[in-house]
């Protein structure tokens, strides 16, 4: 691969876009992708023997007619210069009633009913092994992403990019290229060897058609051919772009009076744009005059036929009307061919990538090692809880920027069956010591700094430890499925039971928000719309009529959602794993009396689980806990009761304080003057 310092960038400016590329040539490109190729043969024939095994005989027929694509244009010269042939025959020797002219009529007329055939067999064929391939590997990539651990999933490294559909397009793609293209130029190819008695002809007439082909792509300087970057840096235009983007939503403008400004805003950016073409790039590369390209592009698509004139002039004994026809229209084809498999060298690479990185999906390894040991094993199985020890824990993130780590020597016991509550102000590493104890990730400071029930919490197998943990949090997520469903998968064995999940329901508080909806515990929450529609502007008419009928799925508020979600976590507590709680936040959304019965509900249930609590707000939840930490600047200030660190008059003193005054009434001072009175 060239270094950066090799490469030659050419640039442009289009109306408000720069754009960057670099400018290479074709055939150079066609020649450095085939080592690439050849290092991808074994991705190649893995892919093609997995679509092989999903279907066989629809896999083989379509290769079978992806090759009889590329020979149908030498077939069609075949058959043309056979009719062609017998007419310039029957025109030479003036007899009627040739047999050859209808033979070669009927031969003709039978090959484009095969070749028509051949396309309705492959219409048929295409939407199932279409269907096959793009759900075969749309599940394998599914597994392979839901084998990962947290850590590699959260990766960015890791996103998967590929989808089943791209499994479909690069089979099509790669076939193109392999079997249609490449045939369709060796058939012409061998057609132009037969078409002229003169083998010098023939040499002369592949070599013009090779390089008028060279010369086309060469004199092609639109940059979408070549590897290429675009931007805009015209302020008017970004500011009409971001002017645009808040008017996507006007309800909040129009509520707060602003829409005068944006208009005049936007008028004004309008104006800035003057004389200056927004036009996408690509279309003003199109529509830039090119006059010198146009007229050498035509005469070069002419070649075959200024070719077939000067072998008339020269050597007409040669040449014959019929071999002059399939010529011409052999060298047409030759030349296409060629530019078709020049020009689609970097679709047929980028295709080659996308096979590479669907198999590389099952080869992400995990960032997280698991353990050996089962959880909870034999001594405590029968616990009261999770017991955790943290010792000079600490922890920073890999993309952080900060100077400080997240954690810094964080040390505390929690013993089993405890109601712990983290607090501390934004930033001082609650959720981060959280996300540790739940095993999202592992500590900077090695495993010995983590223990769960004595020992390493990395020693345990990681499936263990998230059956034992149930996680409340505000970011957990309502799913697109039914409400049952939606709360049954914290116990995915029971997601059927709807007794357990209408007691799920009850603990969460979804009761009523649940007796509302029309289909109750089956109605569709986040419903996926796969509706359309055009040119249905009329809003009674019948089609729209029945397009708005359709289900939408259920709303609900974030406060709803935020029970839904805590329904799911007792359903989980229902299946008997669960060792530890972790609950971060889970009632933003929540009103005070809601709020309180998630709580007492959680506590109410906390026989045989350890629970560790995150909040900002100070109430009965501190004053019940057995173990408070409070939290600054990823160190662990002060631990313990709530009577003890108040009696400290440390941090957490401080913060209780600051909410508590708000609920007191401000001294009343005696008015000197009103007593005078």
């Amino acid at each position: 691969m060239a270094s950066s310092n090799d490469i030659a960038i050419s640039r442009m400016d289009l109306g408000v876009w720069h754009v960057a590329y670099v400018k290479d040539v074709g055939i150079l490109r066609f020649f450095q992708s085939i080592p690439r190729a050849v290092k991808g043969v074994p991705t190649l024939a893995r892919f093609f023997g997995d679509i092989y095994r999903i279907n066989r005989g629809l896999t083989a027929a379509y290769v079978f007619s992806q090759i009889f694509k590329g020979l149908s244009p030498a077939i069609k010269a075949y058959f043309e210069h056979k009719l062609i042939r017998e007419v310039e025959k029957a025109l030479v020797t003036r007899q009627a009633g040739s047999w050859g002219i209808v033979h070669a009529v009927v031969s003709r007329v039978l090959c484009f009913v095969a070749l028509s055939a051949v396309e309705t067999f492959v219409s048929y064929i295409v939407p199932r092994l279409r269907i096959g391939i793009r759900r075969h590997f749309q599940l394998m990539i599914l597994k392979a992403q839901m084998s990962m651990d947290l850590k590699a999933a959260q990766d960015p490294q890791n996103a998967v990019q590929v989808n089943g559909s791209d499994a479909w397009y690069s089979f099509v793609e790669v076939t193109d290229f392999a079997l249609t293209d490449i045939t369709t130029l060796v058939s012409n190819f061998a057609l132009i060897l037969q078409s002229t008695r003169s083998s010098t002809a023939n040499h002369r007439l592949m070599t013009l058609c090779i390089a008028r082909s060279i010369f086309s792509l060469l004199s092609t300087s639109r940059y979408w051919k070549y590897p290429h970057i675009y931007y805009s840096r015209n302020q008017a235009y970004l500011r009409l772009c971001a002017l645009e983007r808040m008017t996507e939503e006007p309800a909040q403008l129009i509520q707060n009076g602003l829409g005068p400004y944006v208009v005049e805003e936007f008028d004004k950016a309008q104006t800035a744009l003057t004389g200056i073409c927004d036009d996408g790039p690509r279309g003003q590369e199109n529509d830039r005059p090119r006059l010198f390209e146009n007229i050498s592009n035509s005469l070069l698509a002419d070649i075959p036929m200024l070719y077939s004139a000067y072998l008339a002039l020269n050597e007409p004994w040669s040449l014959s009307i019929a071999q002059f026809a399939v010529m011409q229209r052999s060298a047409a084809s030759f030349s296409e061919s060629i530019e078709e498999i020049l020009s689609t060298v970097d679709t047929f690479q980028t295709r080659l990538q996308q096979i590479d990185e669907i198999y590389k999906v099952g080869t992400i390894v995990g960032g997280m090692a698991d353990g050996e040991r089962p959880y909870p094993d034999e001594e405590h199985e029968k616990s009261v809880g999770m017991s955790i020890e943290a010792r000079n824990l600490c922890f920073s993130y890999p993309s952080d920027a900060t100077i400080n780590p997240t954690l810094e020597n964080v040390s505390f016991s929690i013993q089993a069956g405890q109601v712990v509550v983290i607090v501390g102000a934004n930033g001082s590493g609650k959720s981060t010591l959280i996300n540790l104890l739940t095993r999202a990730y592992d500590p900077s400071s090695g495993p010995e700094s983590l223990l769960v029930d004595g020992h390493p919490m990395s020693d345990y197998r990681l499936d263990d430890l998230r059956k034992a943990t149930a996680i409340l949090s505000q970011d957990h997520e309502i799913y697109p499925l039914s409400v049952r469903e939606n709360v049954g998968l914290g116990y995915v064995e029971k997601c059927h039971d709807v007794e357990l999940i209408q007691r799920a329901i009850d603990l969460g508080g979804a009761r009523h928000y649940v007796e509302k909806l029309q289909d109750g515990l089956e109605a569709q929450l986040d419903y996926y719309d796969e509706s359309s529609c055009m040119d249905l502007s009329d809003d009674e008419h019948p089609l729209r009529v029945e397009l708005t009928s359709l289900p939408s799925g259920a709303s609900h508020s974030g406060g709803e959602k935020q029970r839904i979600v805590a329904a799911r976590t007792f359903m989980k507590f229902m299946s008997g794993r669960t060792k530890l709680v972790a609950v971060d936040e889970p009632t933003s959304a929540l009103d005070p009396e809601g709020e309180q019965m998630l709580f007492e509900n959680l506590l109410r249930t906390r026989e045989g689980k350890t629970m560790v609590f995150v909040t900002h707000r100070f109430g009965p939840l501190t004053r019940e806990a057995d173990l408070i930490m409070c939290m600054k600047d990823g160190k662990l200030l002060e631990s313990g009761r709530h009577t003890e660190l108040m009696a400290l008059n440390g941090e957490y003193a401080k913060l209780y304080n600051m909410q508590a005054s708000a609920f007191i009434e401000p001294a009343q001072h005696d008015d000197s003057d009103s007593s005078e009175e």
